[in-house]
């Protein structure tokens, strides 16, 4: 999967490097990229986080559960899109879905 994480203002870990953090070795997981007021920030491993940060990360879906469970303030994205399902978050659900080319 891949997922976008934005960093909260109330994320212990703000000052802090995704070296720092231990980001960048956790099994399953690859942090590809920070973006900070829309900019990529190519030095994205020593570059301290700040509020509003936004890591796109791929992992499998329970190395997302562990960064979801490990890291306070390390919020999933909602795509603007999705506010109408509300802010209600410990009721959405991740499913992965397989259709067959011959599915109808």
């Amino acid at each position: 999967y891949h997922i976008l994480f934005v960093v909260c203002r109330r994320c212990p870990s703000i000052g802090s490097s995704l070296a720092d953090l231990g980001l960048a070795r956790l099994p399953g997981v690859a942090v590809l990229e920070l973006k900070r007021y829309g900019k990529v920030i190519p030095e994205m491993l020593c570059t301290p986080l700040q509020h509003g940060d936004v890591l796109k990360v791929m992992a499998n879906a329970a190395s997302i559960a562990q960064l979801r469970r490990s890291y306070d303030g390390l919020e999933p994205a909602v795509h603007r899109d999705l506010d109408i399902l509300g802010g209600r978050r410990r009721h959405r659900r991740l499913f992965e879905v397989v259709l067959g080319a011959n599915s109808e």
